[in-house]
């Protein structure tokens, strides 16, 4: 008998499906993340810590102006009426503050203007929160200009099948190119003596290895939520792969691995380097989770991630998430050896592992971990009260201060009164006598200090400026 089945025309199997049924998502990422300038036009565009808007031409040190605006809508104006001529900067630059930046007509970085205004002067912290159970995702990769190379887990890797050594990788890069695939398979990787996490020397000079961890983050900003769409930071550094792992990992030992709908900070901080005996300055990004108090803390972790999930209501989806910028900006953190990496991954078993197996043992252990869970409730329950008078006596003492200080701005306010007065009747007094003498103006400060920038003109031909 002939199969009666009808096509179901809400699904496209392999496309938006996978074959169990369960929607596939590729959510496209909308708004880049940095902590510095990607490639592109050299016309940085930020807001200073004076609330002016501004923006950089150039990149080359001795040519790069910088013109102000009081208004978002004027730096817009001049950023697109330069922005054709401006000239490409080949190459990424770091900067201390987060920028937000999202792909241009022509295929190249160009800022979001919304953005910036959402988060103001040289932020160096953002408000983030998932939508993703797994936001952050991670390879060592190894990229030529325009390809993807190899990419791995530390262990095992795929490389492009132009990339194939020796009979049996040959073999494995012919049945993968039958297959219709771009990749073949091989069992080394960072950990186990790949030769592209190597550095490599050419004269004098030494370069750092061809193949790069790579992390990435994919996020909501909290102050521009875009569904539809996500925001991503993607990074290269050593520090911030880790630093943003580690912070993920504990805070889902808390939450029973939930992430979604809990509010934390996206955290830039500066370290020093030392690299080849030269000191010098990196950045490296962190997540953290902050709250007042206990409660407060509580409230974030556990009912703010409630109610998300009831509002959501999410089945479990493949998640396939659109290609990151293959140009990451360099975070120029030191490299960490293999033998380092492999340890760090599996560490050497202790000799005090717990081999007892008893039955007395374990009933013996479990009275005791009872008789330390009960101790540990009496002194935590004490810590809370003993933090409930400290708070009560601090509110307190804030008061008072407050009712002081307040008694104390009143008697200042009467006296300036009082010299007003006094100060209005000398000027009566004044007004009779002759004008004082004409005082020299101020000499122009010396050529070397720096000069505020240009205030710009709307309307005005960008070429006088750039």
């Amino acid at each position: 008998m002939q199969n009666e089945a009808r096509p179901d025309h809400t699904k496209m199997f392999g496309l938006t499906h996978a074959l169990d049924g369960q929607p596939i998502v590729r959510e496209p990422k909308l708004v880049k993340v940095s902590i510095g300038q990607a490639k592109g036009r050299a016309l940085e565009v930020f807001i200073g810590r004076d609330n002016q808007w501004n923006i950089k031409h150039g990149y080359k040190k001795g040519e790069i102006k910088r013109l102000g605006f009081d208004t978002r809508e004027e730096a817009e104006e001049v950023y697109w009426k330069a922005y054709e001529k401006a000239p490409v900067c080949p190459y990424p630059r770091k900067l201390g503050y987060f920028t937000f930046n999202r792909t241009g007509p022509d295929g190249l970085y160009v800022p979001d203007f919304d953005a910036i205004e959402a988060h103001g002067p040289e932020p160096g912290e953002i408000d983030i929160v998932f939508f993703d159970p797994e936001p952050f995702s991670g390879q060592y990769a190894m990229w030529s200009a325009s390809e993807l190379k190899c990419k791995g887990d530390g262990c095992n890797a795929e490389r492009v099948i132009t990339m194939a050594e020796g009979p049996e990788q040959s073999a494995l890069a012919k049945q993968a190119k039958d297959e219709g695939k771009k990749f073949f398979p091989v069992n080394v990787c960072w950990t186990n003596g790949c030769q592209y996490q190597l550095e490599t020397k050419k004269g004098n000079k030494t370069y750092p290895s061809l193949c790069k961890p790579s992390g990435d983050l994919t996020f909501q900003l909290c102050h521009k939520i875009t569904l539809g769409g996500s925001a991503f930071f993607h990074t290269g550094g050593y520090r911030s792969i880790s630093q943003i792992f580690s912070s993920l990992y504990r805070i889902k030992m808390v939450t029973g691995n939930r992430l979604a709908g809990i509010p934390l900070k996206l955290i830039l901080k500066q370290f020093k380097t030392n690299n080849d005996g030269k000191a010098g300055t990196a950045y490296g990004v962190s997540l953290e989770l902050r709250a007042s108090d206990v409660e407060d803390l509580q409230k974030k972790m556990l009912s703010q991630g409630r109610e998300f999930w009831a509002i959501a209501n999410q089945d479990v989806t493949h998640q396939i998430d659109a290609p990151a910028d293959n140009a990451p900006i360099e975070e120029g953190d030191s490299q960490m050896p293999a033998e380092a990496m492999a340890a760090e991954f599996y560490p050497t078993e202790g000799d005090d592992e717990e081999s007892a197996t008893e039955s007395d043992k374990v009933e013996e252990k479990t009275v005791s971990a009872t008789e330390v869970l009960a101790e540990k409730l009496k002194k935590e329950k004490a810590k809370q009260k003993a933090a409930s008078k400290l708070k009560t006596e601090l509110k307190d003492s804030l008061e008072k201060k407050a009712k002081e200080k307040s008694e104390e701005l009143a008697e200042q306010l009467d006296a300036a009164l009082v010299k007003t007065a006094e100060q209005e009747k000398e000027a009566v007094a004044a007004q009779t006598e002759p004008p004082p003498a004409k005082q020299e103006e101020e000499p122009p400060p010396p050529a070397d200090e720096e000069a505020p920038p240009t205030q710009g003109k709307l309307g005005t031909d960008t070429e006088q400026y750039f």
